[in-house]
């Protein structure tokens, strides 16, 4: 490669473009993407997000589904603490809303926020 080409590449990248060679039809075609175009892409969490329903905790099952989905979303966007229950707060009402901010005060793992919220709302005799 010469020098040339190659500080003008370096000059794109430092520019915030990024240049890739594509041969369509076996013709070569210089296309240049720009950080704008990454932009329009979908964030990874988005649709896991969309699926996320309002909790209230009266419904056991939409509870066990709530909680499953949000364990998903925090392990796809390696959230920690304090992240995932931010996001999840909205999504809740009533008790579990109440069980969401004691663990936000009191600093909870997730892990035990999600032990002590399946054995507040779900009988002993269903867990099995």
């Amino acid at each position: 490669m010469e020098v040339s080409a190659l500080a003008d590449q370096i000059a794109q990248v430092s520019a915030g473009m990024v240049a890739a060679q594509v041969t369509p039809s076996g013709q070569g075609i210089k296309q240049v993407f720009t950080p704008h175009l990454y932009q329009r892409l979908p964030h990874p969490l988005s649709h896991l997000l969309k699926e996320l329903p309002v909790v209230d905790s009266t419904d056991v099952n939409l509870l066990c589904d709530f909680l499953l989905k949000v364990i998903k979303i925090r392990h796809v966007g390696q959230m920690n603490e304090s992240a995932i229950y931010e996001l999840m707060y909205p999504y809740c009402r009533g008790k579990l809303l109440g069980l969401v901010t004691q663990a936000i005060n009191n600093r909870e793992t997730f892990e035990d926020f999600h032990a002590r919220s399946l054995g507040h709302f779900i009988p002993s005799r269903e867990m099995s």
